[in-house]
């Protein structure tokens, strides 16, 4: 028997964003749907914002499903539409940027990912300092993406090992004692 998929506000949510697990039909229909509308933005202001905003969540979802080149058109199409509405440095636009970085590392073009992750991490950091979950997360992201890149040094390691010591000393704070 078929388990029905939730497709409540919140149930959609969780498949667009890619917080869902495994491939389902409906995160398979709603990429379809999606991709109909990369290349028709819609002319009113705030529904490009949304429909941006969507094509970044899409993007993921494509990249889940192993569609890392859609993955790529969608991150690209919604950073593009992002910079013309809220010029460079948003929250919205360094996520776009990282779901590209994404795409570009599942692609396997490390040093494209690596550099996007580079000014990401240097504009995370001005917008929520060193010790920001945010900023640590991306962090760890372009430490894998050196580590494949083979670069990995007694520098990188170094920055991965306080970066693990960061990440614990914030798990610590925000988790209650026993």
């Amino acid at each position: 028997m078929d388990k029905k998929e939730d497709v409540s506000d919140a149930g959609l949510y969780d498949i667009f964003s890619g917080q869902s697990s495994g491939p389902s039909k409906t995160r398979i229909w709603l990429l379809s749907q999606i991709r109909d509308r990369l290349n028709h933005p819609p002319d009113a202001e705030p529904l490009r914002v949304q429909w941006a905003l969507a094509m970044v969540g899409a993007s993921s979802t494509a990249r889940s499903l192993g569609k890392s080149y859609e993955a790529e058109q969608m991150a690209k199409r919604a950073k593009e539409t992002l910079e013309v509405l809220f010029g460079d440095g948003s929250y919205e636009i360094i996520t776009a940027t990282e779901q590209l970085a994404e795409a570009y590392f599942a692609q396997g073009r490390c040093n494209q990912a690596a550099t996007l992750q580079t000014d990401i991490v240097k504009k995370r950091e001005h917008q929520f300092g060193e010790d920001h979950l945010e900023t640590l997360d991306i962090k760890a992201e372009l430490a894998r993406t050196i580590w494949c890149q083979g670069l990995y040094s007694q520098k990188q390691e170094t920055l991965s090992f306080n970066l693990y010591k960061l990440l614990k000393q914030n798990m610590a704070e925000i988790t209650p004692s026993r």
